[in-house]
């Protein structure tokens, strides 16, 4: 048996829903409860709609700074100028409207375990019952000689999507050109 890219994601989404579904099953209390979800790449987008879906009475709340996700598994579309980067862009609205998942629009500046509380960069403070905490990949800089922030214009990268690097007037995709992401 063969899986394809979009059928190992929504296995991946499938399985971290269980897991949370399943510790969500011995909670306690009269109100439903909350997941809070730090994070709205493919790893907690999908966690947060797999929830819902499975168990439409849980109260979902997905932390993100932005407003929409540029999938970075198509930003090879965009390098080869096959695509625009404006269709890979992903917003939240369906995540909202159609399974009812509260998006916060922040970054998550402190997690308190014990009082089971996020802090959010703006000074809010929102209590869970379950987190999960899906905050994507970032880079260190300094860890590669010659990488700068300053050279993803130069050399462009996928791991974050919309960066200028892709937007850029002066920028143009190369399609005979193979880049290794």
């Amino acid at each position: 048996m063969t899986i394809n890219r979009r059928q190992f994601i929504q296995a991946l989404g499938l399985g971290g829903a269980a897991l949370t579904l399943g510790a969500c099953g011995g909670m306690k209390g009269n109100g439903r409860a909350h997941v809070v979800i730090v994070g709205g790449g493919p790893g907690g987008a999908t966690t947060a709609k797999y929830l819902k879906r499975f168990e439409p009475n849980i109260r979902v709340t997905l932390i993100e700074p932005n407003a929409t996700y540029h999938t970075c598994f198509g930003s090879n579309w965009v390098l080869g100028g096959l695509r625009s980067i404006e269709s890979i862009a992903q917003s939240y609205g369906q995540l909202k409207q159609k399974y009812g998942i509260e998006v916060v629009g922040d970054s998550v500046s402190g997690i308190d375990t014990d009082a089971r509380k996020v802090t959010l960069a703006g000074g809010d403070k929102i209590a869970y019952d379950k987190l999960v905490v899906a905050p994507g990949i970032d880079f260190r800089w300094d860890t590669i000689e010659g990488l700068s922030e300053e050279t993803v214009d130069t050399i462009p990268h996928a791991w974050k999507a919309n960066r200028l690097a892709f937007s850029s007037a002066s920028w143009r995709p190369c399609p005979t050109a193979a880049f290794l992401l």
